[in-house]
């Protein structure tokens, strides 16, 4: 009996010691993606400044709100089960990559075209 008794506490607290690192996952992971999320931001912006420098005339939405038909991952998920805050971050980690994407590619497109 008391073998199994260890066996449930120490159970127990594996269970415990492995929430408190998932807890802590996620904070890091929240972490970065409100690091990623600002620096998408301000190459967006620089973009855009870009652009107007260049005569590009830029719609004034763009600045404030991305405007995509994308489907739009909350700043904080508010999923109840691992499963679904897995799945939520896996959502955010592609629109960000998305974002990065375009910004990447409207970026090459502006420093391709020739100076006259």
């Amino acid at each position: 009996q008391h073998a199994l008794c260890r066996n449930k506490i120490a159970g127990l607290v594996m269970k415990f010691v492995a929430k408190k690192r998932l807890v802590r996952t996620v904070a890091m992971i929240r972490k970065l993606q409100r690091i990623l999320r600002g620096a998408v931001a301000r190459a967006r912006v620089r973009v855009l400044r870009k652009q107007r420098a260049a005569g590009i005339s830029v719609p004034a939405t763009t600045t404030s709100t991305p405007v995509s038909s994308t489907p739009r991952a909350s700043a904080r998920p508010v999923a109840r089960s691992f499963a679904a805050e897995v799945k939520e971050y896996k959502l955010q980690d592609m629109t960000i990559q998305e974002q990065i994407k375009k910004l990447v590619t409207s970026n090459k497109v502006e420093e391709e075209e020739p100076e006259f």
